[in-house]
């Protein structure tokens, strides 16, 4: 399973908040997903799998 099959599995609690979508292709879609454990965004940060909005997404993710 993936981290965030592992997250959402264990959950007893699942919930959407304030989706924000103009189409399906908009890069600036949000739907946090909130569980009795956190949030999936920061279980993926905690993982290395995602960075914080407060990363230039510019930046790369490996040093060079």
């Amino acid at each position: 399973m993936t981290v965030t099959q592992d997250f959402l599995a264990n959950a007893e609690k699942i919930e959407v908040h304030d989706i924000k979508m103009e189409n399906s292709g908009s890069e600036e879609a949000i739907a946090p997903i909130f569980t009795d454990k956190g949030g999936l965004g920061e279980a993926l940060i905690a993982e290395g799998l995602a960075r914080p909005d407060s990363v230039d997404p510019s930046e790369p993710w490996c040093a060079d």
